[in-house]
């Protein structure tokens, strides 16, 4: 029995974490982040805090690049699916058009008689539409991975410009340190670097919502 319950567990302890948690999970550790450096009062202190806004922004930077991968493995997918949808639904649509268009002698004559025929026809139009809306279905949600991916892209943006400014504040306090100079001013004292965070932290609690809100992606 233990034995069973621990191969029943292993496939979930391999699987890839979900990239809306991840982005979440960065969102508060960034808040934690920007809490630890309102609070830092010693040079070390601020450093310290500084790196951890450096993590969050990083585990962020993950999280997005993981959920683009699986935004195009799975628009793949359904560009595919869609495909063979469409190619189906010609055929269908084709058959129907022939029914529809074929003289009441041609009828007749079907092989099967007027009343399969009629039965056929029914069946085609009740599966035509369904297949339809199957069709418009995976359309939607290739549109919806389309602007997801190109929003991730421009997240990825706003976290990588933001990184680079927590980086640099990070490199020149610790020289300052180093060289035991003046301390550079304190970094929530910039307003454009204040605006960043701001930035970073919403742009991964939307990435985050989005994500969740179309149900993840596939692995």
């Amino acid at each position: 029995m233990i034995a069973l319950a621990l191969w029943l567990a292993a496939p979930l302890a391999a699987a890839p974490e979900d990239p809306a948690q991840m982005a979440m999970e960065a969102a508060h550790a960034l808040g934690q982040a920007q809490l630890a450096l309102r609070e830092a009062e010693s040079a070390r202190d601020r450093v310290a805090a500084l790196t951890r806004v450096i993590r969050a922004h990083e585990a962020g930077l993950m999280a997005l690049r993981e959920g683009l991968r699986r935004a195009a493995i799975r628009q793949t997918e359904l560009t595919r699916r869609f495909e063979a949808e469409g190619e189906r639904l010609s055929r269908l649509l084709g058959a129907l058009m022939s029914i529809g268009g074929a003289d009441l002698p041609e009828i007749l004559l079907h092989p099967a008689g007027p009343l399969a025929t009629a039965r056929a026809g029914m069946i085609l139009g009740e599966v035509s539409p369904a297949l339809k809306a199957q069709a418009d279905a995976l359309r939607a949600e290739l549109e919806e991975l389309a602007v997801l991916r190109a929003l991730q892209g421009s997240a990825a943006d706003v976290l990588e410009q933001g990184l680079a400014s927590v980086q640099q504040a990070r490199a020149r306090l610790s020289e300052a340190i180093s060289r035991r100079t003046d301390l550079p001013r304190r970094f929530l004292a910039d307003p454009q670097a204040v605006a960043q965070l701001l930035a970073s932290s919403e742009t991964l609690e939307a990435f985050a919502s989005g994500l969740a809100q179309m149900g993840g992606t596939a692995a």
